[in-house]
């Protein structure tokens, strides 16, 4: 049987742990507390994605910059999800991972900005020139309060879509490290 003190114990330590406490029914001693967080799920899906020991070649890959949809906020919030995109997939074990600055280094010399490469026969011009074999791009989008992040790994040599991977959610921006990291062991899972 909880008390009040131990209730407000209870709150101090969960607003410590950056939770919400919010008690259900009549605040009496016998009353059920119920804890939520946001991003709770989205994290314990990211969790539950366990990927298996990769130990045959590792891809060599480039990461472009995610896109964000054209005058939404998501411009912003996707160019500071590309790096945390790229030491996921390099943390994953499946990929050696291109370094940011040798993609920009490249795309400068073809004349490109990154985020003016969107087209399929722009990033392959990209990954042959920087000696890939794969090149990762994708895009973040929000519609009213679900985000939806896609992926998508393209082969150098042939130009083709081998693989692609959508995860979407309503979430908080801050959640959305974790929609990418799902989006990113799924890809690794597809292969």
């Amino acid at each position: 049987m909880q008390t009040p003190s131990t209730r407000k114990a209870i709150a101090v330590i969960l607003r410590e742990l950056n939770t919400e406490n919010i008690f259900a029914g009549p605040t009496e001693a016998s009353a059920p507390v119920r804890v939520t967080r946001r991003g709770t799920d989205i994290k314990r899906k990211y969790d539950s994605i366990i990927l298996p020991t990769h130990s045959g070649e590792k891809a060599y890959v480039a990461v472009m910059d995610l896109r964000g949809a054209s005058g939404q906020q998501t411009e912003s919030i996707a160019k500071s999800l590309s790096d945390p995109l790229r030491v996921e997939l390099q943390g994953t074990g499946y990929f050696r991972v291109c370094d940011r600055a040798n993609i920009e280094t490249v795309m400068a010399e073809i004349g490109f900005q990154q985020t003016g490469c969107t087209s399929s026969e722009c990033v392959v011009q990209v990954g042959r020139v920087l000696g890939v074999e794969k090149i990762i791009s994708g895009s973040i989008s929000k519609l009213g309060d679900t985000y939806i992040i896609s992926l998508q790994i393209i082969d150098v040599a042939t130009a083709l879509v081998e693989r692609s991977v959508s995860e979407k959610a309503a979430c908080t921006e801050g959640d959305l490290v974790y929609l990418m990291g799902i989006a990113a062991k799924k890809l690794c899972l597809k292969r």
